[in-house]
Formats: structure tokens, sequence, C-alpha cells
């Protein structure tokens, strides 16, 4: 895993994917992520995130990262916790 700091706070690329920490809400970010666009909400280990895993094999990578993230994968957007 690729880190890089940026001047407002910890900053890695997963992937090809850009992710931000944000302390405040210990969530891993994706830039990509719009707070304002409809999202699913995830519960890690439940049915829904392993039906995400299987339709989603690459988020395998991003999980490594945190299993609190907020995600844009295609048209979805997820918030995972």
């Amino acid at each position: 895993m690729e880190e890089v700091y940026s001047e407002s706070g910890n900053m890695t690329i997963v992937s090809g994917k850009v992710f931000f920490y944000d302390e405040e809400e210990d969530y891993w970010i994706d830039k990509d992520f719009d707070e304002d666009m409809p999202h699913k909400e995830i519960v890690s280990f439940g049915e829904e995130y392993f039906r995400l895993i299987a339709e989603y094999p690459q988020i395998l990578e991003y999980l490594k990262l945190s299993d609190r993230l907020k995600i844009k994968l295609e048209d979805d957007y997820l918030i995972i916790d």
C-alpha cells in the first residue's frame, strides 16, 4: 500500500483509489465519495457485506485499509461500518 501525506492530513492510494482519513469521523473516505448522494450503509460482516464482496471482489483490497470506509464503487455510494 502506497501512503502519501498531504497538508490536510493522512492520504493513501489503494489499487488506484485515493482515500483520505477523517479523524473526526474515524473513516477512510474515497475521494470520489459524495456525502450528498444517496448511499447504503453496510454493517461489517453482515449478510449485505458478503453480498457486496461477491459483487465487487476488488473491495477486499480497500478493506485491508480499514473496516470503516466511505466509498464509491461504480454507481454505488457505500458506508461500511
